[in-house]
């Protein structure tokens, strides 16, 4: 990190292969991105796409440092799986952030009754 450049940030790489005090924090900052791509009203200009295309190329190395697996086929196959998981929560966290501001400024619609939603004050 001493070696700093604002111009970094935009590369995909730099958060794949990022060390904080020693420790590779890769993993965590991918599965973070694609939970805030998906979860977060802000996680738009995040680099999604290539981000995920890299992190497949250097699944042996973000894998490694949750588990030791040797096969590059699980690797991939648990990266995947991850990424999921991630995404998964991030959209459920947003749906559940849409429903408590729709319930706090009384937007009443056909979309709270749909889901079985009755908030009548």
């Amino acid at each position: 990190m001493n070696d700093f450049d604002w111009m970094q940030l935009l590369n995909p790489e730099f958060y794949i292969t990022m060390s904080l005090g020693g420790v590779k924090v890769g993993l965590w900052i991918v599965l973070f991105i694609v939970f805030a791509e998906t979860g977060l009203f802000a996680g738009f200009f995040l680099p999604g796409d290539s981000l995920l295309f890299l992190a497949g190329i250097y699944s042996r190395d973000l894998i490694e440092n949750f588990t030791i697996i040797e096969s590059d086929v699980l690797n991939v196959t648990l990266l995947a799986v991850l990424v999921a998981v991630a995404g998964i929560i991030g959209n459920m966290v947003t749906f559940k952030t849409s429903l408590s501001i729709m319930v706090k400024f009384s937007i009443k619609s056909r979309f709270l009754v749909g889901f079985g939603l009755n908030y009548n004050n």
